[in-house]
């Protein structure tokens, strides 16, 4: 995992490691904390700035909750009309946001599904003759 914290001007390991211990403590990933501290003319100690900005980082990401990270795939679907139906009763079941757009030759749906619902819906799609899938990849 790869992580980065600084003291930005506070004596060496007195605040980004506090801050970067307090979400370790609770697994998050793909997260920024910051914490601003006003000097308010009490010179804390380094023990004092370690407590200020672990306390005020942890307090502050458990009142902001946790957002569980999903992956996702992105797929085009490129149908002919005759099919349109069928495509779009598979979509509405699973619940998928889409684009489309109409051409002479068929319709072509971009559709981005969760990666714990892809197997399924891909295997609906599948059942459905003269479909081509074309995986978007880093989408």
């Amino acid at each position: 995992m790869l992580s980065y914290s600084s003291d930005a001007g506070e004596p060496h390991g007195s605040a980004g490691t506090p801050i970067q211990s307090a979400l370790k403590g609770q697994d998050l990933v793909n997260t920024l904390c910051i914490v601003v501290r006003y000097f308010g003319g009490t010179k804390l100690g380094i023990g004092g700035l370690i407590r200020a900005y672990g306390r005020t980082a942890g307090k502050t990401l458990d009142r902001a909750g946790i957002k569980e990270f999903q992956t996702a795939s992105t797929f085009n679907l490129n149908i002919p009309h005759s099919r349109y139906s069928d495509v779009m009763h598979i979509l509405k079941k699973y619940g998928i946001k889409f684009k489309q757009e109409f051409s002479e030759n068929g319709v072509n749906f971009s559709i981005t599904v969760m990666d714990d619902q892809k197997d399924s819906i891909l295997s609906d799609i599948n059942a459905v003759s003269d479909i081509e899938i074309i995986i978007c990849e880093g989408k």
